[in-house]
């Protein structure tokens, strides 16, 4: 309630469904956390509270509170199991009846530390959060399941589902066989619709591609394939992407300083937390990035000729305190013919990409750009260049290191277009018919969706933040 631009689409899904009976699922402060609220401040809370009555009442259907207070689990058996967790991996394992209750609730704390990873002192200071997230995921979940017995829900919608304080509505869904979809708005009037139990579904992320390719294939002329692909890197490289799509960040690598070296095997990095934890993004290979990272510069079998760089992505300067120690003890390694660039130093990525030979990634992008180069590509885990089919994919470390030391040729594949056709046509970007956007204000049925707020209510929340803050 408390996102101004996720607010809309609630209002566009529930409008398509006027003959329907429609329920609103709604927190009563008794969730841990949610994503606007991750630390339960109580003004927020109360501000989300006001928010949701007026939203209630503009609606017009029938609220469904929460309750997790009085909903029943067996919490000592529960918590009995959750001090086996004792690090990252143990966390993301955690599962409540098939549900991945540990990937959620990793995803929340990685939002929170804004880290990839959890270090083990996060685990050792912070099991008494792990476990109040956990009980909380799973209350969810079951009070979930009993609303949706209880009322006969004939179909599920839930905001993301990455979360604990979301994503166990569709897991409850999904163990009582009813049909459920993710969503979430973007910036500019559209929502993105998906049949995952989460947004970020690895799964769902490679269909979109293919129904996307399969659909345009012969609808466009190679020569409007070519101008959208030119077009997609143009805007990657100016940071201009996210200004019309979802899941990409604003954000550009196009600086000024030149790196004085050749010959390059490069290493880019990314800086997605929000895909942290999730098992259907992780890599077969490592534990996550900086695993791979270390393992790669230790080992005694990598050509000591070549020119290893390692760029990390300048956007990790927002990374928290967990993740930046990590990049902290690698930047101290020295060795000959090492090249480390760190996510401060502003030097020109597109400039490293052309003096590269070959380029290994973990889920960034800029393979996209590496093979409009002809510049071979190494992945190192999922990533959205699957679909594209373009980039090697070594099934162990031992061929990561052979595909480092030997040539490699660069592979062709007309399916390369997927993430720029995706992005330009929009096919899963569905727009607002009774929502509209005007200079950033949001109106449903030409009346505005945010209520404004009284001068006593702003007073309210002006002493209990100063109280309580």
């Amino acid at each position: 309630m408390l996102w101004d631009n996720q607010i809309p689409t609630i209002f566009e899904l529930i409008s398509r469904f006027n003959k329907h009976k429609v329920y609103l699922l709604t927190c009563d402060t008794s969730l841990k956390s949610c994503p606007a609220n991750a630390f339960k401040k109580f003004y927020l809370c109360l501000n989300c509270k006001n928010l949701r009555n007026h939203y209630l009442e503009k609606l017009n259907v029938e609220n469904i509170s929460l309750k997790l207070n009085k909903t029943k689990i067996n919490e000592e058996e529960i918590l009995n199991q959750t001090r086996n967790i004792q690090d990252f991996n143990d966390l993301t394992s955690y599962r409540y009846e098939n549900a991945p209750i540990g990937e959620l609730v990793s995803s929340q704390l990685c939002d929170n530390e804004q880290s990839y990873i959890l270090d083990n002192n996060f685990f050792l200071n912070k099991h008494e959060i792990i476990n109040s997230e956990i009980l909380s995921a799973i209350k969810l979940y079951e009070r979930s399941k009993n609303i949706i017995k209880e009322k006969k829900i004939e179909k599920v919608y839930v905001w993301n589902g990455r979360r604990p304080s979301d994503g166990p509505v569709n897991y409850a869904a999904k163990n009582l066989s009813i049909p459920f979809k993710s969503f979430i708005s973007n910036e500019k009037g559209r929502y993105h619709l998906v049949r995952g139990e989460k947004v970020h579904s690895y799964t769902e992320t490679m269909k979109e591609f293919d129904k996307t390719y399969n659909y345009y294939k012969n609808k466009i002329s190679v020569q409007e394939k070519e101008e959208i692909f030119k077009e997609y890197i143009n805007k990657k490289k100016t940071g201009s992407l996210k200004k019309e799509n979802f899941l990409h960040e604003d954000f550009t690598c196009n600086f000024k300083k030149k790196i004085d070296k050749k010959n390059l095997v490069t290493f880019f990095t990314s800086s997605g937390f929000e895909f942290a934890g999730f098992n259907d993004w992780k890599s077969p290979i490592y534990s996550n990035q900086y695993d791979a990272i270390k393992k790669i510069i230790f080992d005694p079998n990598l050509d000591k000729n070549i020119n290893l760089c390692i760029r990390y992505h300048p956007n990790l300067q927002k990374a928290g305190r967990s993740e930046i120690n990590i990049i902290q003890e690698i930047l101290k390694i020295k060795k000959k013919n090492l090249i480390q660039i760190s996510y401060d130093d502003e030097i020109d990525s597109y400039d490293i990409l052309n003096k590269s030979l070959k380029v290994l990634t973990f889920r960034s992008t800029i393979s996209y750009e590496a093979y409009a180069k002809k510049i071979p590509v190494i992945s190192l885990g999922p990533s959205f260049d699957d679909y594209a089919g373009f980039a090697y994919k070594p099934k162990n470390h031992d061929e990561v290191i052979s595909m480092i030391n030997n040539n490699l040729i660069p592979k062709v594949s007309e399916k390369s277009i997927n993430h720029a056709l995706l992005f330009k046509k929009k096919l899963y970007a569905f727009r607002y018919r009774s929502v509209s956007n005007i200079n950033g204000i949001y109106y449903f049925k030409n009346k505005k969706i945010k209520p404004a707020l009284s001068f006593l209510f702003k007073l309210k929340i002006f002493l209990i933040k100063k109280i309580f803050n």
